[in-house]
């Protein structure tokens, strides 16, 4: 791994450097090195570390400030722990590019494409993936993100296709307007919370896989179709359609036929997904996903029998009643 201190490495970083700023090829041929091109633990260095190094003006303007670039492609490159917080990138492609344990703090990715890119362990604090000042949407594809960081990041009518969210931090993320069609799920998460466009069936259909996820909730509003979700292979979620009458039919069944217990359950519902609610959902929205540990929590009960009595109740009613999905 480069130590990136060396007049040497910094002339190195010059050179690729000054092929982003071009919107050039990032490559191991373009700077006649091994594949895949080792930018492993890059750090971009200080006026004053450039000084040292003796390294000529040039060199220096190009590897310090801000840095932004703008049509690059980057292909085959390993950027394993890189420090590249603050970057901001616009209409640039990755290729096969290693972003495993990287720090991205506040990084920006405008209209970008991502393709067979790896996120183990990184750090995307405070990111956004965004649509570009031409309208190019982000798109990630074939790309794992692993044990990822997002918290306080955000999105803006991304596209995911065939990528993989493994263990990662996704408190507070909103998939918004994303497009997502063989996405893939796996761990323990409280919430995901996607956001569809108004009037787009076709970006709103949710082609998630939640199979080899523990999840307690699944927020979705503005017109969201769950119809190709792939439920936790355990039983604990089913998909609810024709959400308001559901709603009517489950809190006035429950009380009866739960009790207590199915008050409680029925009080939670209404207050959150019913025409009355406090937050109600945009009336596009007709279907929702329940969860027994939703269950258990509107219950008020850490008896798992309890639970798993309303949760099957609750199914065997939106089924009798042709609500389940």
């Amino acid at each position: 791994m480069r130590n990136w201190e060396t007049p040497e490495e910094m002339e190195f970083l010059g050179r690729a450097v000054a092929v982003l700023q071009e919107g050039g090829l990032l490559a191991p041929e373009s700077l006649g090195s091994p594949r895949p091109l080792d930018m492993r633990g890059l750090a971009f260095p200080t006026v004053s570390q450039c000084k040292i190094a003796d390294l000529p003006t040039a060199v220096v303007d190009r590897i310090t400030g801000r840095l932004e670039f703008s049509n690059a492609t980057l292909r085959d490159v390993d950027l394993t722990n890189a420090r590249l917080s603050f970057s901001v990138w616009n209409s640039c492609v990755f290729e096969r590019v290693c972003f495993d344990k990287a720090v991205l703090n506040q990084a920006r990715f405008f209209g970008c494409r991502l393709v067979n890119c790896t996120f183990r362990s990184a750090d995307l604090r405070d990111a956004s993936f965004a649509v570009g000042h031409n309208g190019a949407e982000t798109e990630i594809a074939a790309t794992i993100f692993e044990r990822t960081d997002f918290r306080g990041a955000s999105c803006n009518n991304p596209v995911f296709r065939s990528t993989s969210f493994v263990n990662c931090k996704l408190d507070g993320f909103v998939f918004d307007g994303a497009l997502c069609d063989d996405v893939g799920f796996t761990g323990k998460f409280k919430e995901l919370t996607f956001r569809g466009m108004p009037n787009d069936v076709e970006r709103n259909r949710l082609r998630i896989n939640l199979s080899h996820a523990a999840i307690m909730w699944l927020n979705v509003d503005y017109g969201i179709d769950l119809h190709q979700v792939i439920l936790p292979s355990d039983g604990s979620c089913l998909i609810v359609k024709g959400r308001l009458r559901a709603i009517k039919c489950l809190c006035s069944r429950l009380p009866k036929e739960a009790g207590k217990y199915g008050s409680l359950v029925a009080d939670v519902l209404r207050g959150l997904f019913s025409d009355r609610a406090i937050s109600a959902l945009e009336p596009s929205q007709d279907m929702i996903l329940i969860s027994k540990a939703m269950i258990a929590d509107f219950a008020e009960t850490d008896a798992t029998d309890i639970a798993n009595s309303i949760f099957n109740l609750v199914r065997s009613i939106a089924q009798s009643e042709g609500f389940l999905v």
